[in-house]
């Protein structure tokens, strides 16, 4: 929706121009920026959330793509790698998705099953 909202960009400036009742709701380039790092940071959870509507997700793959999610919103809050120049209302908004994830993070980590799982699931090689 965000990448809709950056394709229609002049389209949504010109109505907010044009329409008395939108000026005040017309973004500034600031608020593009942050736009713009808000979907960079909601990328990933747009590719999980398709690999769980379009396959059959496995149990072993729940325990990945925590994996995954718990290293991102970890680099997001610590502003690591790409999320060297994030803002630091985003920062403090991410630590406090991140502290919820962690709580669900924490269920997964007393059940050893997902591991098991992961383990005997025949596509997964281990080394």
């Amino acid at each position: 929706m965000i990448d809709d909202a950056f394709d229609c960009r002049p389209a949504i400036n010109d109505s907010c121009k044009d329409i008395e009742a939108l000026k005040d709701m017309k973004l500034g380039n600031e608020e593009w920026n942050i736009l713009d790092k808000i979907r960079g940071i909601l990328r990933p959870f747009e590719k999980f959330t398709e690999y769980v509507s379009r396959e059959q997700p496995s149990i072993q793959m729940l325990a990945r793509m925590y994996n995954e999610v718990g290293l991102l919103l970890q680099q997001i809050s610590r502003k690591q790698g790409p999320y060297t120049n994030i803002d630091s209302g985003l920062v403090s908004a991410v630590k406090k998705g991140k502290e919820t994830f962690d709580k669900y993070y924490g269920l997964l980590e007393e059940h050893d099953l997902y591991y098991i799982a992961t383990i005997l699931d025949p596509r997964v090689k281990t080394k």
